[in-house]
């Protein structure tokens, strides 16, 4: 039979059946998984080797039948010899270096040295019957008393453990052993960070190695102990780390069936990175050369805007408005991305107190995005204004002036470049705001003419806001053509790319492969002349104070 119709035969439902078998004549859940996973194995490697079988579930029974009538021969054999063994109530008649007599050799010895190690690489329940006994030579009685169970279910753990490190012990001389790979990890996030923010969780490179693996296979506490050469105690704490998050809700794993764990968040690897930003920066040209274009073709609109201050620089003007034009792109694209996935899929991000995406990347090589972001700052009542609302663009060519938050009140060279929107003669300012003053000039806040200052940034009314906004929609021509194009191209790598229960992450993802194209965009219209690099990165490009008198 072939592997696709033996898959569709061994349904969930029918494997539960089998494992449900394998509980009632085990009595523990460990030994049952053992059994469970042996008869599928035997199951499945027979029947691939025929062509038919008219009654598969009847077929597999009967295997099963078989696996268990041999599994119950070794239980017995190995019961026996443990039986025997813990029947010898006194052990003080055993010689205390007993095991380095017995290692003759540094043979012997280095496979000491990898039995102790596979002892380490066990899940917690033969994890811990195998410390006791062997290591703190404690009674099987004694055991089961500590570990508030039979003695029966000791016994079945040893036995079990020991069968594992057996097996593992022998593929170990193949010297297949993983090593830690130094990936590290750049979050973004979006929505209310306080409390809700699982990053904070995975600060160390540990934890991101395990999160990467995790990123598109559903994997165990074992397989990723041995992927990273780690202790399964790490692991297995670890992973209800990052199962819980910061607030037991949101956490950067999820757990998948009984003992499986994947990604619960968008993870781009550099292949994907590669790939989903690409879905963009393929239109870095076409929508720079509209820019350049719409920006003669509107030039007088443009700087005709009644701005508070008198521009006429539309390069400058376009440090406030191309970030807006960009953003508008991509709501258009998660728009159009929403209609090709259906309305069955739905953007769960978007319903969360605080969403988060990663960035996986190389430690060697480094990352880069150049991002760019806005922040924005308001405030009532100051400096004889109702409200101030204050915005600033920053990124590679402009350093960030503030971040949301920011109290305006306590800024003393923000208060200075609102208190200059009417003008503010040098000459009456004190020594101490004359300081100040210097500062805010130095910061690109405001400009000194002859002996007054004026806002250098740009200076809107508030019932002009929503104008000015509209200007962005000025830059891009074809823009829902784009927008289209991008999300088809987009819908095709997170299919390929991402697990199935990361689908409805769509927005985010689509926020994840945006990120770069603002920059590149940035770069293209300042090498075409259209926009100037500023002088300082603490310059005036990017500012805009809206003012509600």
């Amino acid at each position: 039979m072939k592997a696709e119709e033996i898959q569709s035969k061994l349904s969930g439902d029918f494997i539960e059946e089998i494992y449900g078998f394998c509980y009632r004549h085990c009595g523990t859940s460990y030994e049952a998984e053992d059994l469970c996973q042996d008869i599928l194995v035997s199951a499945v490697k027979s029947l691939s080797k025929k062509d038919f079988v008219e009654n598969v579930k009847a077929y597999v029974w009967t295997v099963a039948h078989h696996v268990y009538s041999d599994f119950c021969e070794k239980r017995k054999k190995y019961k026996d010899r443990i039986i025997s063994y813990d029947e010898k109530e006194d052990r003080s008649d055993m010689q205390e270096d007993c095991i380095e007599e017995y290692l003759q050799n540094e043979e012997d010895r280095i496979l000491a040295d990898k039995i102790m190690q596979r002892i380490m690489y066990l899940s917690k329940a033969y994890r811990e019957v195998m410390i006791l006994y062997y290591l703190e030579n404690m009674k099987i009685s004694r055991i089961a008393e500590r570990l508030a169970c039979s003695e029966t279910t000791v016994k079945q753990r040893l036995f079990s453990a020991r069968n594992i490190i057996r097996k593992e012990v022998k593929f170990m001389k193949t010297d297949n052993i993983n090593t830690l790979k130094l990936i590290d990890m750049a979050f973004i996030g979006t929505g209310n960070p306080i409390g809700n923010d699982p990053q904070t969780k995975a600060e160390r490179t540990f934890s991101k190695n395990l999160l990467y693996l995790c990123r598109k296979k559903a994997m165990t506490a074992k397989e990723l102990a041995e992927k990273l050469s780690v202790p399964m105690i790490f692991v297995e704490e670890e992973l209800e780390i990052q199962v819980n998050g910061e607030n037991g809700r949101y956490g950067l794993l999820r757990k998948e069936g009984r003992d499986k764990y994947i990604s619960n968040i968008v993870i781009f690897d550099p292949d994907t990175k590669e790939k989903a930003t690409g879905t963009y920066l393929k239109y870095v040209d076409i929508l720079s050369e509209s820019i350049e274009k719409n920006l003669k073709k509107y030039k007088e609109k443009i700087t005709g805007f009644p701005f508070v201050n008198t521009q006429n620089d539309t390069g400058f003007i376009l440090w406030s408005i191309i970030s807006r034009a960009v953003w508008s792109l991509e709501d258009k694209v998660g728009n159009s991305l929403k209609e090709r996935l259906g309305d069955d899929v739905e953007d769960i991000a978007s319903k969360r107190e605080f969403s988060t995406i990663a960035f996986a990347y190389d430690m060697d090589k480094g990352l880069y995005l150049n991002p760019y972001g806005c922040d924005g700052i308001w405030a009532d009542n100051i400096c004889g204004y109702k409200n101030v609302f204050i915005t600033n663009v920053y990124g590679k060519y402009i350093e960030k002036h503030f971040s949301c938050g920011h109290n305006i009140a306590n800024d003393m060279e923000l208060m200075t470049a609102i208190k200059a929107i009417n003008g503010l003669k040098v000459s009456e300012l004190s020594e101490e705001e004359s300081e100040i003053a210097a500062k805010a000039v130095k910061q690109g806040y405001i400009i000194r003419s002859g002996d007054m200052l004026y806002p250098k940034v740009l200076v809107v009314n508030a019932e002009d806001k929503s104008n000015f906004e509209a200007l962005s929609d000025l830059l891009f021509d074809n823009v829902d053509d784009i927008s289209k194009n991008i999300a088809a191209d987009l819908e095709e790598v997170m299919k390929e790319n991402l697990p199935q229960h990361l689908i409805n992450e769509y927005g985010i993802f689509n926020m994840g492969a945006s990120i770069p194209i603002l920059g590149c965009i940035i770069e293209k219209c300042i090498e075409r002349g259209v926009m100037k690099a500023p002088e300082n990165k603490t310059g005036a490009e990017g500012t805009v104070i809206f003012i509600k008198a």
